[in-house]
């Protein structure tokens, strides 16, 4: 399970606590580190709530990772609504809607987004141009419309113990695509992994269920 075995190691490789959220230690531009890319389930993936999953990896490291799955919006009304109604009040209308970011800490929202917004102690920065933040600043910029450009809202996150990631990528359960602005941001949900799939040049309705089983 992607979530629940690792709420005890991702403490060491994360701090999320208050509205702050840092590495304990260094998680980026180590050999074959992930971060900053999406982990595409491959159809070998059948576990509930991973099920054609897209997840953007921001944090990877010999102890373990981290990520937001980013196509799985919530049918209760938009990010903003949330926001209001957990006490943050804003004049914005947009209409994003609020995301499940996987199992772990679903009561806490995490931000990520775009690098035109800096909470220098409360965000976690990627390679790629991403970072996500977690402050009760970064959610009131938001629902003022002072947010960066590019956001995703998403209650909870993934986790994966020491080795965990690892295993799953050679027993075929995940695919990794680069981050694209597009995919995580514009793209509608439902067509986020068939998306990510036709970036790699992969038709998704020619993939094999036992694809990394042979």
């Amino acid at each position: 399970m992607r979530g629940m075995q690792s709420i005890r190691y991702s403490a060491s490789l994360i701090e999320i606590a208050n509205d702050r959220i840092r590495p304990r230690m260094l998680i980026q531009n180590l050999p074959g580190c992930l971060t900053g890319t999406l982990l595409v389930a491959s159809p070998a993936l059948t576990e509930a709530g991973f099920r054609r999953s897209v997840v953007f990896l921001f944090a990877h490291s010999p102890d373990g990772a981290m990520g937001l799955i980013v196509n799985r919006a919530l049918r209760t009304g938009s990010a903003l609504r949330h926001l209001r109604d957990s006490g943050v009040a804003g004049e914005s209308t947009d209409p994003r809607p609020l995301h499940i970011g996987g199992p772990l800490d679903r009561a806490r929202c995490l931000l990520l987004h775009s690098d035109d917004y800096h909470a220098v102690e409360n965000t976690v920065r990627t390679p790629v141009g991403l970072g996500v933040t977690a402050s009760d600043d970064a959610l009131h910029a938001v629902a003022n419309g002072r947010g960066p450009e590019n956001w995703l809202l998403a209650r909870g996150h993934a986790a994966w113990a020491p080795g965990q990631l690892e295993q799953e990528l050679n027993e075929g359960a995940w695919l990794t695509a680069p981050a694209l602005d597009w995919t995580i941001f514009r793209c509608d949900d439902n067509l986020k992994w068939p998306a990510a799939l036709r970036g790699l040049g992969i038709a998704p309705e020619g993939l094999s269920a036992q694809m990394g089983r042979a």
